[in-house]
């Protein structure tokens, strides 16, 4: 299964105590079954503009990429879409894990009776493309989703790993030291 960073699961609804439930889902199945919460967004989502596009690589981490040492994902935040165990299966199992950056983001959820729930800074709600018989996530600009850079890096040291007739261009692509230097696809410091 693909991984989107921020793409969550399940929400749990508050019990908004009406007379008479506001949906079927509510009236047969409880409060957190409801079906009338409408999301709002951050901002606005383009229609993908062209599925034939493919997804791109970033070339390296993000500032708050979820390989990153202390991210919420590696510090056993509940609401990350992973953790670190997930990560590392994602990566050794070659399953794709898209970067957030440039993701329609939802701010809030608002019912019909006035109630809002927050949404997390962690989660994202990107439309989702079948393109080459793989689920592809795309951006609030219409295009293609990268693939997380340090994902991309860790994956390609995996990779050097169980191929030892591959020559590894560098061999710091991914550290588990928090103070790590930011290293591009090639293993190679980025000073950017």
């Amino acid at each position: 299964m693909d991984r989107v960073c921020g793409l969550a699961g399940g929400r749990q609804w508050p019990d908004l105590d009406l007379e008479v439930p506001c949906c079927a889902g509510s009236a047969l199945y409880g409060p957190e079954r409801c079906t009338c919460w409408e999301t709002i967004y951050a901002q606005e989502q383009i229609t993908p503009l062209r599925t034939d596009l493919p997804a791109g690589v970033r070339p390296r981490m993000c500032v708050d990429c979820a390989y990153r040492p202390n991210s919420p994902e590696r510090s056993g935040d509940p609401e990350a879409a992973a953790d670190t165990e997930q990560l590392r299966q994602l990566t050794d199992g070659g399953q794709p894990f898209w970067c957030h950056q440039g993701m329609r983001r939802p701010i809030a959820y608002q019912h019909p009776s006035g109630a809002r729930v927050e949404a997390s800074e962690l989660e994202y709600a990107p439309p989702m493309q079948k393109i080459d018989g793989r689920w592809v996530p795309f951006k609030a600009d219409g295009t293609p989703a990268d693939l997380c850079g340090g994902w991309a890096a860790l994956r390609l040291k995996r990779i050097y790993a169980e191929h030892e007739d591959i020559s590894e261009p560098g061999a710091d692509a991914y550290r588990e030291q928090p103070d790590a230097p930011e290293m591009d696809l090639r293993g190679r410091q980025s000073w950017h």
